[in-house]
């Protein structure tokens, strides 16, 4: 993407001096005054409709967005920002723990709102709102909340961010969205592993109808899911594709019985899978437990890659190799949404990181 990104930064730069304020010219024009194709074009225009710099309107072309910072106020609420996570020891504390810090370095005062199983959400967000706080970042995995009432309640808000998880944009004319690419996270995963001589990798994933598939939309389990597929295909290994749909949560509590044995019987057949993608890294914790009753070995027999790099990768007696969302990133990029409060619609796309530990090896023959 090289001429790609020469385009965006001239777009970018273009857009930023005004140059275009409105509408920009046909696609066919903007590669004639760059002098590139139509292809570099299109890529250069979905980078910036992406991050909100553009917005495409079907049949009306491309446009820029209104991008206007909120002015400044007295209000000492204007320099309060709330948090509705979930409970402290998630997997995803690193983003809040540096969203935290990242707001007070830059003079705000970061308000968290539990959100549990208790029924009282609401009613902490309520209270939260009697201060006025300038911006809301919402947990990716607060799933099962009112999102008609929290429609009734953005009018409130300057912005509300959430991350990793989407919403429909139509829903939230003042919301922001720092998303992680699942689509690339586990297609680089599989790169590394055909690389590694690796052509039988097991997908292990939500079951589509589980509460956590129907949360997330199907989104990020799609994404990660489309990202496998493509690259077995890619690299012609579409008779090595087998997947695993992991159980169903019941009362905060995982019933793995019909995990160890359908991955027993994978484990056993004569060609059985050589790696392991795991959605989440826990699972492969669980995995490794099936390993020891076959008295295989990670990364001997079998190399494993998870994602979401939470405290497992490193606990574990082989530690995992795993797909980072990049929290740092994820955080960084919040805070810098809740600082500017652009006015209009954005979406950023953060790139995760393959972290290479000792669960992956060399395809052995023997």
């Amino acid at each position: 993407m090289g001429k790609a990104n020469t385009i965006i930064e001239q777009l970018r730069l273009d857009v930023e001096n005004g140059v275009y304020t409105d509408r920009l010219p046909s696609i066919r024009n903007l590669a004639e005054k760059y002098d590139v194709n139509l292809k570099t074009v299109n890529k250069a225009i979905g980078v910036l409709s992406a991050d909100g710099t553009l917005r495409t309107e079907r049949g009306r072309g491309t446009f820029v967005n209104a991008f206007v910072d909120a002015p400044a106020t007295d209000d000492p609420a204007d320099k309060i920002a709330a948090l509705f996570v979930r409970a402290k020891g998630d997997m995803f504390e690193g983003i809040y723990n540096r969203l935290v810090k990242g707001l007070h370095d830059n003079g705000f005062f970061p308000l968290l709102i539990p959100h549990e199983q208790d029924g009282g959400s609401r009613e902490r967000l309520d209270n939260v709102l009697k201060l006025k706080p300038r911006a809301l970042i919402i947990d990716s995995g607060i799933y099962n909340f009112d999102y008609e009432y929290l429609k009734n309640l953005a009018p409130r808000f300057k912005k509300i961010i959430f991350l990793i998880q989407r919403r429909d944009e139509h829903e939230f004319s003042n919301g922001a969205y720092v998303l992680s690419d699942y689509f690339y996270g586990s297609y680089m995963a599989v790169k590394h592993l055909h690389e590694l001589g690796h052509r039988r990798i097991l997908l292990l994933k939500h079951a589509n109808n589980s509460p956590n598939a129907l949360a997330y939309r199907h989104e990020r389990i799609y994404e990660f899911t489309s990202g496998y597929t493509m690259a077995m295909e890619e690299f012609g290994l579409r008779d090595g594709i087998s997947v695993i749909d992991m159980p169903i949560r019941k009362n905060e509590v995982h019933d793995y019985s019909h995990f160890y044995s359908e991955l027993k019987s994978l484990l056993n057949s004569p060609g059985r899978p050589t790696a392991i993608l795991s959605f989440l890294d826990y699972w492969l914790v669980e995995a490794m437990q099936v390993l020891k009753e076959l008295k295989l070995d990670a990364p001997r027999d079998i190399s494993m890659i998870g994602c979401h790099n939470t405290q497992w990768t490193t606990r574990c007696k082989v530690p995992l190799s795993s797909i980072s969302l990049r929290e740092d990133e994820i955080a960084r990029v919040a805070v810098e949404k809740v600082t500017s409060l652009r006015n209009g619609f954005g979406i950023r796309t953060i790139k995760p990181e393959l972290i290479l530990r000792e669960s992956t090896a060399p395809y052995r023959t023997n």
